[in-house]
């Protein structure tokens, strides 16, 4: 009888601190926001604003704020080609493909920031495409391989509307 009791509480015990070691990949929405990654596919947690619309049809995540304002943000991720490249080398490569589809591309900033922890850089940059004005700022970073790119783009006149909102969802991108 002893013995039993002992075994149950050891086992008691060895249950308790498992759990409490393990990590927790429970879902924890931040508040006012909602899911706009898919568990299945995406290598990350994303969440936009209760009120942005989720866009799945892509394989992209994809949020835009409403159909009278076109405002979006999206996440995609690539693998790299070489396992030691860097943010930068994505970026000499995209440049130079926006420079070709945008003749106006005007850079605006560069700056280094983090996405969930990890080293990234931000770059703000405008350009037109027909007669709408667009301004984007696109937040890169690598991990594990792959470069994860969250891109957000507005009309130029309406994009400071939403940088807070889009600086919450950067500080709530989680990778997984």
């Amino acid at each position: 009888m002893k013995k039993n009791i002992i075994i149950y509480a050891v086992a008691l015990i060895l249950a308790v601190f498992c759990t409490s070691c393990s990590k927790n990949t429970e879902d924890v929405t931040p508040d006012g926001m909602k899911k706009a990654s898919s568990d299945e596919l995406a290598g990350y947690s994303f969440y936009v604003p209760q009120d942005w619309t989720v866009d799945m049809q892509t394989a992209a995540t994809r949020a835009y704020c409403s159909k009278s304002d076109i405002s979006s943000v999206s996440v995609m991720a690539w693998e790299l080609e070489y396992t030691d490249s860097t943010v930068s080398d994505w970026w000499d490569v995209n440049v130079k493909e926006l420079q070709q589809v945008f003749p106006d591309y005007s850079e605006e900033s560069i700056d280094q920031t983090t996405l969930d922890g990890s080293q990234a850089v931000r770059y703000v940059y405008t350009a037109s495409s027909g007669e709408n004005k667009f301004k984007f700022m696109q937040t890169a970073a690598v991990k594990d391989g792959a470069v994860y790119v969250v891109t957000y783009s507005a009309l130029e006149d309406v994009y400071d509307s939403h940088t807070e909102e889009v600086y919450t969802m950067l500080e709530n991108f989680r990778f997984d």
